[in-house]
Parts: C-alpha cells; structure tokens; sequence
C-alpha cells in the first residue's frame, strides 16, 4: 500500500465540516490503513448518511421546510425503531440530496450509488450467491472514500439554487463588509467558505451582472461589498475562481454597452490582478476608452481615471490623459492620488502662479502634497520659478515649499546636493530685494 495514498487520506479526513461525521469517516480510514476494505466502504457509506442528516439539521435551522419533514420522518423512525422506514429514508438519501437540495450533480449521484451497492453487497451476504463473497478491492475502497468525501461531506449544506439567492441578498446586504479579509470570514461564519464549483460559477456570475448591469454607482457599499466578495473567494478557492474569470470575463466585457465601459475599469481596479483574463480586443478598448475621456463630462474623467489609475496595465495611459487635465481637475485628481508622475505637471502650474493668492492654493493643493517626493531637478525646477516669479516669493506658503524641499527623503540622503544649491542664500537674497508693497492673497484669480 502506498504511503502517498495513505497520506492522501488523511488529508482528505480534515475536510470533514461535522465533528460526528468525522467519527465515521476516521474509522473508514484505519479500516482502510489495515487491509478491512469491506468494512471501510460500510463506514463511508455510514459516514454519507450521517452527513446527509446533519446537513438536513442545518437546513431545518436554516428555515427549509422540505429538509424539516425528512429530518421528521428520520427523528420518528428512530423513536419507533421502524427499521424498514429507515430503510427507506436511506434509499432515497441520494435522490433528495440531488432533486430536492442539489447538493449532488448527477454525475456525483452515480457515483454515490455505486458506493451504495457496494455497501450493500459488503453488509448483505444475503445478498450474494452461496459460493461467492464479495471482496473489494484496495482501490474501490479509496475510490469510494474519496468521491464520499469530494462530493458531499466537505460541502456545507447550500449548495442548489436557493443557497445561491441567500448567499447573493447576503452579499448586497448593508452588513456586508467590503474588506476582503473580513469577507472572507463572513463568509465561513454564513456556511459558504467550501461552496461547490458549479454554485461558486453561479454565483459570480451573477455578481458580476449585478455589478456591470444593475448597480448606478460602483463606489458605493454595494459595488464594494461584491468586489470584497470576488475577492474573498479568490483567496479561498484562488482556481475555480480565476479560471470562471478567464474564461468569462471578456465575453462579459464584449457584451457590455459603451456607456457601461467605465465599470469594467472600476471592476479592475477594485479587485486586482483581473486585466490578464480580459483579451487583447478587449484590453485594447479599455485603453482606447480612456484616451477619449476628453470628451465625456468632467465627473465620468475624474471617476474613471481614479481608477484606471490603480490598474497596472492602464496606470500610464490614464496617467498620460491626467496631466492634460484642466488645473481644477488635475488638483482634485492629485488630492486623490498624489503620485511622483504628476510632479512635473504640478511644478509646471505652481511656477506659472498669476498672483499671490494663486501661488498660495498651488503650494498647498499641488506641491506640498508632493513635496516629499522632489528630487534635484524637480527642486530645481521649483527654486527657477520662484526666482523667476515674484509672485511665488511674496507667497506665505513659499517657506513651506522651502523647507518641505530640505526635508524631503532624497535632499536627507544627498546632503551634498542640497548644499550646491545653496537654498538659504537665494531665498534670502530673493526676498530682500522686493519693493514694499501690499499685494491681496486672496484676490479673485481662478484657480
């Protein structure tokens, strides 16, 4: 007997959700380890109807009439001790568990079955011939152990259509969290941390709809709830979901209406690493998209471009199109998101100040945000236009730019840089030399 398939086999036993399924299950395995192959398929098949009745425990709690009346027909043929009625609730186990709660494919069912008869062929001489006793092999009792456990007592108890309507209200619910690590528990806590591959498929395709199509706003709670969802199951079951993504999410994409292309960017920015499964058509529309925002309204630019921005492969071009923002636009975007790529541009509108007041909302809105990312020639830069511009000079907020620039990361690494310009001297010299005349900070210049 191999030692993987004995570590395969214990490996499989801590998927086991219920603690007095697990019993059963445990004992089929030493059977197994020891050669008493009949007695492993009889405890697996012990094991699957065990299982079956605690699931319909859970159901009951959970409010589903039909698994109430099965588990009130199996509490009274225990009570009665009416053996033939719990043979009967036992040879319908595999048929509920298929038509009535799908927590079986048909495939899977078949399979089962086969575990059935050979349970029965190893527990009932009766019935055999005379002269023959039924001897299963190694590999039939791993067989069956294994389907056992891979398609029904691993899974919780929502697995069919009505657990995909409770687990999809139960994500676009306001309690939902939009943390993925918190999703992630929510998750377990609501018995849906091992949904099957079909039920997982299900659900987020439907979510996606849900997010594509029907939500107004993807910023809001619900369109972050089912990000954090997606992203939860991504972690938890990282396969199933990105090959549902791979093979999805480009038809879906394809198939959305020009006006819905904003979302699919917001969809890419707020669950990561999805570009990839979009195809080249696809990814290079995206990009196209954005090169046009100039002529969409000013709210669609700033939303969408925020979150381009946070997609890898579309950072440069949303980038590209951010600098030739209007100023009012390109503040508001950099107060979002203050990154090294928009220091030239904020240098460039900050050293062309028209009056004081404006070389002060400069300073504060567009360098200082920055400020600590200035290197010799963006500082540079910024020492020219004040020298060139008295605006600048006469500015209350020109200090602060001063000493941001002498404090910044690169100017602390690089003493000697910082030494060459000489800030101090031409700061001074540049102050000194104004005439003494009042000039309004707050003077009525656009900004």
């Amino acid at each position: 007997m191999r030692q993987g398939n004995l570590a395969d086999l214990d490996e499989l036993t801590l998927r086991c959700q219920n603690p007095e399924v697990k019993v059963y299950v445990d004992e089929a395995v030493a059977c197994y380890k020891i050669g008493a192959f009949r007695a492993c398929i009889v405890l697996t098949w012990t094991a699957v109807v065990c299982d079956f009745i605690e699931k319909m425990k859970e159901l009951t709690d959970a409010g589903e009439g039909r698994a109430k009346l099965i588990l009130g027909k199996h509490h009274e043929a225990q009570r009665k001790n009416n053996i033939s009625e719990a043979q009967n609730l036992e040879q319908h186990l595999l048929e509920w568990a298929h038509d009535d709660f799908e927590l079986l494919s048909h495939v899977q069912k078949e399979e089962l079955e086969r575990l059935q008869k050979d349970r029965n062929r190893c527990a009932h001489i009766s019935m055999m011939s005379e002269d023959e006793i039924y001897h299963p092999t190694a590999e039939q009792a791993r067989y069956h152990l294994r389907n056992a456990i891979e398609f029904l007592i691993q899974h919780e108890p929502v697995q069919g259509r009505s657990a995909l309507e409770r687990l999809r209200n139960d994500i676009k619910s306001k309690y939902f969290p939009i943390a993925e690590e918190k999703a992630v528990v929510r998750l377990k806590h609501r018995g849906f941390s091992t949904p099957k591959s079909s039920l997982l498929n299900s659900l987020i395709k439907v979510l996606l709809q849900d997010y594509m199509l029907d939500i107004d706003d993807q910023s809001s709670n619900e369109g972050r709830q089912i990000a954090a969802a997606i992203k939860a199951y991504r972690i938890t079951h990282r396969e199933l979901t990105e090959q549902f993504l791979e093979t999805h999410l480009s038809k879906l994409a394809n198939n959305l209406p020009e006006e819905y292309k904003p979302r699919m960017i917001f969809f890419l920015s707020q669950v990561g690493g999805c570009f990839q499964f979009l195809n080249t058509s696809e990814q290079e529309d995206l990009a196209a998209f954005i090169g046009f925002l100039s002529e969409s309204s000013y709210i669609l630019q700033f939303s969408v471009l925020t979150a381009a921005i946070d997609v890898p492969e579309l950072r440069d071009t949303a980038i590209e199109h951010a600098i030739k923002l209007p100023l009012d636009g390109f503040t508001l975007l950099l107060k979002k998101k203050p990154l090294r790529a928009f220091l030239p541009r904020a240098v460039e509108y900050y050293t062309s100040a028209g009056s004081v007041g404006q070389a002060d909302r400069l300073a504060e809105h567009l360098i200082l945000p920055l400020i600590h990312l200035v290197d010799e020639d963006s500082a540079v830069k910024i020492l020219r236009g004040i020298r060139k511009n008295s605006h600048l000079v006469r500015s209350t907020k020109m200090i602060n730019v001063v000493e941001g620039i002498k404090s910044s990361p690169y100017f602390v690494s690089h003493p000697q840089a910082l030494d060459q310009l000489d800030i101090d001297y031409e700061i001074s010299t540049l102050t000194s030399s104004l005439p003494d005349e009042y000039v309004n900070p707050d003077e009525n210049i656009p900004f």
